[in-house]
């Protein structure tokens, strides 16, 4: 399996950029220990039975790492943005405000999406129509 790790400057970016997004000091949250990226092949070997489709990024909370799995056609841009998505599940595991799935997802979208809007990706927005069916716009059932 090959593991390549993501830069250091970019956790700390994603992380900082999480602590702005959620209102939070970002001294009260660890940073992540490591964030890598693998062919999106390799990815069930890493996350298991956790990795739902189309998932494609993963926070393992024990080691307190992001995996994200990549495609040949991603942009750097959309690994970034899966990065700043799973570091706000490390945000709410870390400041034990995890509610619910619909909800801690529809959070972790919404940075998301700010974020790829924010550099041009006019198609979120039609992706987010979907993921609002999928999680009940963030309600907890």
């Amino acid at each position: 399996m090959t593991l390549t790790p993501v830069a250091a400057s970019l956790i700390i970016l994603a992380h900082s950029m999480t602590a702005t997004f959620m209102g939070i000091d970002p001294a009260k949250v660890p940073p992540i220990k490591g964030a890598y990226t693998l062919p999106k092949e390799q990815f069930r070997k890493v996350c298991g039975e956790n990795c739902q489709p189309p998932s494609s990024a993963i926070y393992d909370i024990d080691p307190q790492k992001i995996y994200i799995g990549m495609r040949p056609y991603y942009e750097d841009r959309f690994v970034f943005s899966q990065l700043l998505h799973e570091t706000v599940h490390h945000f709410q595991v870390h400041l034990s405000t995890r509610t619910c799935r619909n909800k801690d997802e529809w959070e972790a979208l919404a940075l998301q999406g700010v974020y790829l809007k924010s550099k041009g990706a006019e198609w979120f927005d039609s992706y987010i129509k979907k993921a609002g069916k999928v999680f009940n716009n963030g309600k907890c059932n």
